[in-house]
């Protein structure tokens, strides 16, 4: 769904935060409605900072004034899963 040409993409762009923070997301897919879905690749195995991470994507995001529909993990190991959220 999200690798279709109904979203645009936005692959490792800098999101500049107050006090000089910057972030760097994965992939960030924006609607034709111009509604967000936040997806974060990972491999190794799942740790408590990849949720507080992608957290901190969701949170800049809002400050923006972008609606976020979904923020996913990905960890890419086998087997392949998909975290929401």
């Amino acid at each position: 769904k999200y690798y279709s040409n109904e979203f645009e993409v936005f692959c490792e762009k800098e999101i500049f935060r107050l006090g000089n923070q910057i972030i760097i997301p994965d992939r960030i897919v924006r609607s034709k409605d111009n509604v967000y879905t936040i997806i974060e690749y990972k491999t190794g195995k799942k740790r408590i900072s990849d949720n507080k991470q992608i957290e901190k994507y969701k949170l800049a995001m809002h400050e923006m004034g972008l609606k976020v529909e979904k923020a996913l993990l990905v960890y890419t190991g086998e087997p392949l899963e998909v975290m929401e959220i």
